[in-house]
């Protein structure tokens, strides 16, 4: 089941940021809820914590354009959720 394991703390970090964004264009209590639930359980599954370690491995290691393309969104999407709103 989703959430049970600590590689899913990444994908439920991304299904809260989909909530919160669809929340804050609807303006809809229920989705907000639920992006709060969601990055709540990632954060308890370590999400950060996974994702860093995943970075700090090949292919995100190397110097290729490869390792570049897959691992400036996701550094930039952390920096992002690290700084918060406004």
């Amino acid at each position: 089941m989703l959430g049970d394991v600590d590689e899913h703390g990444p994908l439920l970090l991304m299904w809260a940021g989909v909530c919160q964004l669809n929340a804050d264009i609807t303006g809809d209590s229920v989705l907000q809820t639920l992006a709060r639930k969601f990055a709540h359980r990632s954060i308890q599954l370590g999400a950060f914590h996974y994702l860093s370690s995943q970075l700090s491995t090949q292919p995100f290691t190397g110097k290729t354009v490869c390792a570049n393309c897959d691992a400036c969104p996701l550094v930039g999407s952390t920096k992002l959720l690290y700084a918060g709103p406004g």
